[in-house]
């Protein structure tokens, strides 16, 4: 009976694989807790496997949720990145500018403007999005 939770945590993992959710793959370690446990005590009772399963499952969303909050405070560690301030240069037209040997997003703070080549501040980042400012030149 082991190799039915074993196998069925594989199939569930290879679908977490295809799809890239988190969740499946929560749902896979659960699968596997009673396997092993069956697999290495072969007269665990069925009410004890389920149990097992629960409390993986239980302990996959602790772990989630405790993910999630530091994700959140990863979010205002953008506003206090030492990036902010620096200016980059947009060569071409578009919204890609080369930033620190990368090529980055571009946005402006005001989405009323066009975005046109020139000398821009940053004035924050989200993901490997630069939101910037135009910058007056006093030539």
């Amino acid at each position: 009976m082991a190799w039915i939770w074993i196998v069925l945590a594989m199939l569930v993992l290879i679908t977490e694989l295809l799809s890239g959710t988190i969740f499946l793959l929560f749902i896979s370690a659960g699968l596997l807790l009673p396997g092993i446990t069956l697999w290495l005590k072969p007269d665990f009772s069925i009410a004890g496997q389920l149990l097992l399963f629960s409390a993986g499952l239980l302990l996959g969303l602790v772990f989630y949720i405790r993910s999630k909050k530091r994700m959140r405070f990863r979010d205002t560690e953008s506003e206090q990145s030492l990036d902010i301030g620096n200016v980059v240069e947009i060569l071409q037209s578009g919204r890609r500018a080369s930033y620190r040997g990368a090529m980055w997003d571009v946005e402006l703070e005001d989405s009323t403007q066009e975005l046109v080549p020139g000398r821009y501040q940053i004035t924050a980042i989200r993901a490997n999005t630069l939101i910037v400012k135009s910058v007056q030149s006093t030539d």
